[in-house]
């Protein structure tokens, strides 16, 4: 069997004996083309399914992005644990006094950081500031200054303390989150202020003197 295909897109199939009677016909490429189109049904369906998988996606999309900023507080609160204990070592051991400063304190040890338009800094903002937590209130671009702040010191506010001479570290709370008010700047209060369970699970994250975060409630 021989095929060939001429210039108008005809396919012809001619047997080997061209005395006999062919027993194929000559098709036109388009009538091998199998045409479908979705009906109303069909599409219906198709709608009704992406709408049930993105019910059931949209909600452990939104627990994922929680989980993590519930990490990145954890995250920032452990850095103060590191950038505070620079201050505790180099004070012989007493904490920030007053309390009520105790961000100001510790911001003297900080590295040096270029202040970016887009991110702000490690004490402004809220996105690289570190003493901010992601699952609080965001801060208009406009409204960063260095008032931006999310926890509250967990100790007594103008008593001085010792931390090498606690009993228990492992027992006392040095920072925790809580409320931010947008009338003072995007701050929560400086001392002994109450938690604001603003992560996943309705709990808020605690930092205690020996340098370990926990959620609250357990």
């Amino acid at each position: 069997m021989k095929r060939k295909t001429k210039d108008t897109g005809y396919l012809i199939l001619e047997t080997r004996y061209p005395e006999r009677k062919s027993r194929f016909k000559i098709l036109h490429p388009a009538s091998c083309i199998l045409h479908h189109t979705f009906t109303l049904i069909e599409l219906l369906v198709v709608i009704a399914i992406i709408a049930i998988l993105a019910a059931l996606l949209l909600p452990a999309l939104k627990n994922a992005k929680d989980s993590a900023k519930t990490m990145v507080c954890n995250s920032r609160l452990k850095q103060l644990f590191l950038l505070s204990n620079e201050y505790v070592e180099y004070n012989e051991g007493w904490a920030p006094y007053v309390s009520w400063a105790w961000k100001s304190k510790i911001s003297e040890y900080l590295p040096t950081y270029t202040y970016s338009p887009s991110e702000g800094s490690l004490t402004v903002g809220d996105v690289k500031n570190l003493f901010y937590c992601p699952s609080a209130i965001p801060i208009p671009q406009n409204k960063w200054d260095g008032r931006n702040c999310a926890f509250t010191a967990s100790y007594t506010g103008s008593g001085v303390m010792n931390v090498y001479r606690k009993k228990s570290p492992e027992k006392d709370a040095w920072l925790h989150d809580s409320a931010v008010s947008v009338a003072n700047g995007y701050r929560a209060g400086d001392w002994n202020c109450s938690s604001e369970r603003r992560h996943i699970g309705y709990r808020a994250n605690r930092l205690y003197w020996d340098g370990h975060v926990e959620t609250w409630p357990q």
